[in-house]
């Protein structure tokens, strides 16, 4: 789509991942080494899971329906008028982005119960459901197309992983 759009969705993207990177990330460091620490208290794992989940799901939902709100207004106040583009990438990747941040959760649990199969699978299907979506829909509805990609790829895996902990 060139080096204009790319541009515009590489920013869309850096801002409506922030809660994630900023937020969720330094959480996530410090919750592997508990995690493999309870691999063999299954109660306790699931307890704070569950507790952690819910810490990342309060402070990450809202930060990203924030930005998808103000995103209109944000990205050319802040940023200029010719980043205007990257609005709409950022209000489908702002909720890509909270999704995402519930499920890096979900991949420290599984790799310190010894399970990175999962967490390996789950990402070859994102990967193959992102290159899918964007060959389909790239062209036709261009950056909005890409992004909904992702956001349809993320989903996809919000929902295998959900799955699999349930079971």
């Amino acid at each position: 789509l060139g080096a204009q759009s790319l541009g515009l969705y590489t920013l869309g993207s850096e801002l409506a991942y922030l809660p994630q990177t900023e937020l969720v990330a330094p959480i996530n460091r410090a919750l592997f080494p508990g995690f493999s620490r309870m691999a063999e208290a299954p109660d306790e794992m699931r307890r704070t899971f569950v507790a952690v989940n819910s810490v990342i799901a309060l402070l990450v939902f809202p930060a990203a329906v924030g930005l998808a709100t103000v995103a209109d207004t944000l990205v050319p106040v802040v940023l200029g008028p010719n980043w205007a583009g990257a609005a709409p990438v950022l209000q489908i990747l702002a909720v890509s982005g909270a999704l995402a941040a519930l499920t890096s959760n979900t991949y420290s649990a599984y790799l310190a119960l010894g399970r990175a199969r999962i967490v390996t699978w789950i990402l070859v299907i994102e990967v193959v459901v992102l290159a899918s979506g964007m060959l389909a829909l790239a062209r036709p509805y261009g950056l909005i197309g890409v992004a909904s990609a992702e956001l349809i790829a993320i989903t996809t895996g919000v929902t295998c992983s959900v799955f699999l902990l349930i079971r």
